[in-house]
């Protein structure tokens, strides 16, 4: 079984990063995560939702280390396993 959307959101940001700091292109990467931000859909907590939707990656990474994935965050199934 393959990584979930949001493991791979997680992956693709801090891939993006890494390439950053290299002085890298990151159109593939800017490519990939805005089809995982559709993938992903309403099934993202609203906090990750919008930190996406504003192009706030280094947030959105930040708030994916907390583990936090779901609508309803504050519960122990919204954590990423």
């Amino acid at each position: 079984m393959g990584a979930g959307p949001f493991e791979e959101l997680k992956s693709e940001l801090e891939s993006m990063f890494e390439r950053i700091a290299k002085k890298e292109n990151i159109l593939g990467n800017i490519t990939r995560l805005t089809q995982l931000q559709q993938e992903i859909g309403s099934s993202a907590s609203p906090q990750l939702r919008h930190y996406l939707e504003n192009r706030s990656y280094k947030k959105a990474l930040d708030f994916l280390h907390q583990g936090y994935s779901t609508e309803h965050s504050d519960q122990p199934d919204g954590r990423l396993k």
